[in-house]
């Protein structure tokens, strides 16, 4: 059976919308036949064509009524760009193509859904690694949240050391999970954001996959390498003079993102546990921990400790420890 698709155009709002019905079906797995098992599963292959050059955000739904969700962003290509849904499931699908002046909030870059492999770790006893798949594509801050930054939402700023283009730091946990509900708020209210998007802290598997470049890059080959070090990041008692730095001064990494390393550690949502292991979908860190402590992650530029994962309570602050919010849908 062929996939078939109807494509129409609305414009609303300055946006253009592209509504794509995709109709397929899918044969059963392991169907008898007479050369053996049948397996067959047909996916929608949607074909996106455009001004090239231009990054379009595409949303899915199982209604033409909505709600819509995103589910990738794509920069369409010189003829065209083709997607394909692995994940479509049994049931019809729509599809549409969102255009604007802005597909994410300023600061922020989009990162696709992907699956990689977590660094080895170390703890208690044995090692732990991990495959990791998110199935969800989500907006990260390429820098620290600043002290200015904080103190325009939340109306103070904690930090010992005072200065507005240095991240904010002696932040609880608590404290920047406050933050990302009062700067949803505040961009719901001013119309940047989607009512059905919310920032939050990443969590341990999205903050790695950021840091490691999808899973292409091992952190122990990025410590091993000094000029990459000394060129990507601030580090305690090798470049940093043991004091924390204005964001954004270093190099990006490859995804856009700066400071993934160094600077300032940062805050996670996940409840400290077990480094990450076996074959996870969309992992939130351990169900439980007796002092309610959450993952800290990331070197800074103010402690000379080679832990790159650890743990504080989440009534707890401290110097050279801040964070970086993300942006998706609930």
């Amino acid at each position: 059976m062929k996939n078939n698709f109807k494509l129409c155009n609305i414009k609303r709002h300055l946006l253009t919308y592209f509504l794509i019905l995709a109709s397929f079906s899918k044969v059963n797995s392991g169907q008898q036949s007479s050369d053996g098992i049948l397996s067959l599963e047909l996916i929608p292959k949607i074909t996106i064509k455009g001004e090239f050059g231009k990054s379009v955000r595409v949303e899915s739904s199982l209604s033409l009524n909505g709600p819509w969700t995103t589910w990738t962003n794509v920069l369409i290509g010189v003829e065209s760009t083709v997607l394909v849904d692995l994940m479509a499931g049994s049931e019809m699908k729509y599809y549409r193509t969102v255009s604007g002046t802005s597909l994410g909030p300023e600061g922020f870059v989009w990162i696709p859904p992907g699956t990689f492999k977590t660094t080895s770790r170390f703890y208690l006893t044995s090692y732990f690694s991990a495959t990791v798949m998110l199935t969800k594509g989500f907006w990260i801050s390429d820098h620290e949240v600043t002290q200015s930054e904080y103190k325009t939402i939340t109306g103070n700023n904690p930090s010992t050391v005072k200065g507005e283009n240095l991240p904010v730091c002696d932040v609880t946990w608590i404290d920047a999970v406050d933050y990302c509900k009062r700067l949803t708020t505040w961009e719901q209210s001013a119309k940047k954001i989607l009512l059905n998007q919310s920032y939050r802290l990443p969590t341990e598997a999205e903050w790695e996959y950021v840091a490691t470049n999808g899973g292409k890059d091992e952190w122990g080959s990025f410590f091993s390498d000094l000029e990459t070090i000394t060129n990507s990041g601030w580090f305690a008692g090798l470049n940093s003079d043991n004091k924390i730095n204005s964001v954004m001064q270093k190099k990006p990494n490859k995804f856009g993102i700066y400071d993934m390393f160094g600077n300032v550690s940062e805050w996670c949502a996940d409840l400290f546990g077990q480094p990450l292991s076996g074959s996870l979908v969309d992992p939130t860190g351990a169900t439980s921990h007796v002092t309610g402590s959450r993952v800290c992650i990331g070197h800074s530029s103010v402690s000379s400790s080679n832990a790159d994962r650890w743990f504080l309570r989440s009534t707890s602050s401290m110097y050279g420890l801040g964070f970086r919010p993300v942006l998706s849908e609930r």
